[in-house]
Order: structure tokens, then sequence, then C-alpha cells
């Protein structure tokens, strides 16, 4: 089981032993994924829950013109999939953009885990929930901010994420995909994307470090020009608290969210 998932899960509700056992129990799994290859496709029955391992991944969508939407971008420690609770058939395209593992379980073991253990199911709710809001956050710049205010959205929104699971915070931001993936997510040309870097760099806010990887010599003016909220940072124990006594009480979300025996999927 990747510790980057425990680790970002025990952010937001705390795990015990019984919960980090039922986790590496049902995720024991492991699916390698090369470069370009595609994982599921939007539409296919989908009844496998994945949590990224290594390497990088996004989800997509392809549009009437032909063009590709990228919705999210998952690294290490993130979840893929968690719609397919729901849904039994994919509502979007998940691919590989740099070589590496997943773990996988199937739906039905994965809401075992979570009736056998409440506050398991709790934290993937409040976990759903920071990533709703952060989904409305990338909505809102990518609809309302220019290019070159998006391109600092996006770096400082990934070394936030990085930072999260890091055992100790870096500025030195990992950044291996290639323009043309970042344009796709932010709605860009790469001819743009490829400009604005070079902007940045000439303000000294970020510095390129080899192929792959960036500096961020300036975080807070950088998360000030994508009129970026580090949301990881008020992530705390109240949050889930109230998701943990909620789901206890609340039949609609155990009958929802929890018992294999009365959550049936969604046909679309």
């Amino acid at each position: 089981m990747a510790g980057e998932f425990i680790t970002k899960l025990s952010k937001i509700q705390e795990i015990g032993p019984s919960e980090d056992f039922a986790l590496r129990e049902t995720f024991v799994r492991t699916q390698r994924a090369y470069k370009g290859e595609t994982v599921f496709a939007q539409g296919e029955i989908q009844d496998q829950l994945y949590i990224v391992k290594s390497g990088w991944f996004f989800s997509y969508a392809i549009l009437t013109d032909g063009s590709r939407q990228i919705h999210e971008v998952f690294t290490a420690g993130d979840v893929i999939g968690t719609e397919n609770l729901s849904w039994s058939k994919a509502t979007a395209s998940v691919a590989c953009a740099v070589a590496g593992e997943l773990y996988t379980a199937p739906i039905t073991e994965a809401r075992s885990a979570m009736q056998r253990y409440p506050r398991l199911a709790g934290a993937f709710q409040a976990l759903q929930m920071v990533h709703n809001t952060l989904l409305i956050d990338r909505l809102t710049a990518v609809a309302r901010l220019d290019a070159y205010n998006r391109i600092a959205f996006f770096l400082s929104d990934a070394l936030a994420r990085q930072n999260l699971t890091a055992e100790t915070r870096s500025n030195i931001l990992q950044m291996p995909l290639s323009q043309n993936l970042i344009a796709d997510a932010l709605g860009l040309s790469s001819v743009h994307v490829s400009r604005q870097f070079g902007k940045l760099i000439k303000l000294g806010l970020i510095q390129k470090i080899g192929r792959k990887n960036l500096k961020v010599l300036d975080i807070e003016t950088l998360q000030a020009l994508g009129d970026y909220k580090n949301r990881f940072e008020n992530l705390g124990p109240a949050l889930s608290s109230q998701a943990d006594s909620a789901q206890m009480t609340d039949p609609v979300f155990v009958a929802t969210h929890i018992s294999t025996s009365s959550c049936q999927d969604l046909q679309v």
C-alpha cells in the first residue's frame, strides 16, 4: 500500500492500525502502466478502484472538435476512480503520462472494507469533499484567469500536492509532464504554455533544474499570481470528526456509501 496515500488520509482523519491493515489488505494487487497507455476508457464497464503507487496519470475526455480536455492529474497517493463507487461505467478516460504502477482493488472489496471500518469510509468521504473543492478552484482558474496566471496556479497546486505527502517540505517541484499535457489541462495551446513558462523564469519566480524539475524561487508571489489558495494547509481533524459522527448516524450515507447489499451501481 502506498505510504503517500496513508499519509494523505491521515491529514484528514486519524487512521488506526485496523484501518491501515484493511487498506493494505484490500489494495494488495498492483498493475504496471506505461506512458501513453490507457488504464480505462470513458463508457467502459469499470469495477476497480486505483491508488497511484508511482508515475503520473490523468483523466480526460475527447471533445466534439476532437481536442482533449484533461480533468485531473494524479500522482503518488492519489485515488483514481472514486466515481466508480456510484457509476458502473467510467465517466472519463484515464491514461498514463509517466510510466508507473497502480494499486488496484475491486469495488466490491473496497465497499466491504468501508462497511467493516466506518472510520475508513468517513476518511474517503472527507477526502472526496476536499477533492471537490480543489476541482472548483481549478475550474475557476481555467475559466477566469489568463494564460500566465493559469500556469502560476497549476505550479502552485502541483507543489502543494507534492509537499502534502513529502517527509519534508521542498521548493523543488517534480514536473515531468509535457507542455502539451499541461496545455490540455489548462485549456491553452502548447505555444502559450512555453511562453508563460519563459516569462515566469525571466521574472525569477521559477528556475529549471534539468529536464524534469523546477525550483520555485518565490512561492508567495507565484500563488498570488495564480490566485491560489492552498487548501491542504487547513486540513485537520475537525472535518474528519464531523464526517465520522455523521456517517455513524446517517442511514442515507450508510446505504449509499457503505452497504454492499443496498448500494447498487447506477447503470448509465
